[in-house]
């Protein structure tokens, strides 16, 4: 599933990011970075696919969703929702 392939490398990007900070030396640094910017820009490719065609729209996700939407309860791990840009 395409949209799974996307949430999984947006958080292997943000899992990088988080590294970064604690690591000590600036070539651990600089290898996670490219680690990190690997994911980004199949996140990016994996984007551009899915929102193909339907301008001036987009697909989002929100991970750990939980609202209230006209006084019903909402939570869940992800919300993939189709909003305009």
């Amino acid at each position: 599933n395409i949209i799974k392939e996307y949430i999984n490398e947006s958080e292997q990007y943000r899992k990088c990011m988080d590294i970064i900070p604690k690591l000590i030396w600036d070539s651990q640094r600089m290898s996670m970075q490219n680690e990190a910017d690997k994911h980004q820009r199949k996140a990016d490719k994996i984007a551009e696919q899915i929102n193909d065609g339907i301008n001036p729209y987009a697909w989002f996700v929100k991970k750990n969703f939980d609202r209230y939407v006209d006084d019903i309860h909402y939570k869940a791990d992800y919300l993939v929702y189709l909003n305009r840009i």
